[in-house]
């Protein structure tokens, strides 16, 4: 969505010898923006990566919840079935929920990058779960079995035999505000329960404050790091 190479930096040091790390990455890459979370405390590191030409963006909360043995929420009354995206068709009902989903995020927080709107980047991120669905993403509808309307989807990587990372989710713009989101993650948590995943992480940006609430005092996330994202844009 930017036209150009999108890179996220990781396992480096800031303080050994940034300059010909970054003039290595850019002779490879030829990038147009380059991302990095580093954990809150280690101010040194910002203040480096501030010396560079990054940029801070956001605050990123990464949480944490252990599915207990045998428990599941009870979705009986609920008039929805949970099931794998599989068509194109599905799929782009659910890039139209992702678009109209995420409006903040670094994407749509960055005062620099007017040419891309927050939703454009959340599409493209969730129509690339749907490409490597046989691999280990799993992109899933929330519908109305009446109607047949979707109304929800849900996105996540497997990243063990029994561990999984939330990537995307969302409810259609009608349905905001009326406790849909949480319905969507009782299927989403028991869905991977059934798949024998114990441990579930996210990450979310600290500006999603309703997700973040959901999340930690309704689900029982515990917060187990946060971030600060930085971001340095390069010459087309």
């Amino acid at each position: 969505i930017l036209g150009a190479t999108v890179a996220e930096i990781t396992d480096f040091d800031p303080e050994a010898d940034f300059e010909a790390f970054e003039h290595n990455y850019n002779d490879e890459l030829r990038p147009r923006y380059v991302l990095c979370k580093v954990p809150i405390a280690r101010l040194q590191h910002i203040h480096r990566l501030e010396a560079a030409g990054f940029r801070f963006i956001e605050v990123q909360i990464a949480s944490r919840l252990r599915l207990k043995k045998g428990a599941r929420y009870d979705t009986s009354d609920q008039p929805y079935s949970y099931q794998p995206v599989e068509t194109a068709n599905d799929l782009e009902r659910v890039l139209d929920i992702a678009g109209s989903t995420f409006s903040t995020g670094r994407f749509g927080l960055d005062p620099d990058i007017g040419e891309v709107e927050g939703g454009a980047f959340y599409r493209e991120y969730t129509r690339r779960s749907f490409a490597r669905r046989h691999d280990d993403e799993l992109i899933h509808k929330l519908q109305n079995r009446q109607s047949g309307e979707i109304i929800g989807f849900n996105t996540c990587v497997l990243t063990g035999t029994q561990t999984c990372r939330l990537l995307n989710a969302g409810v259609a713009p009608r349905y905001k505000q009326t406790g849909l989101g949480t319905v969507l993650n009782y299927y989403v948590f028991n869905d991977l329960a059934e798949r024998g995943i114990k441990t579930i992480d996210t990450r979310q940006s600290a500006a999603n404050f309703p997700i973040l609430n959901t999340e930690l005092v309704h689900f029982g996330f515990r917060v187990v790091e946060a971030y600060v994202v930085m971001r340095k844009l390069y010459e087309k």
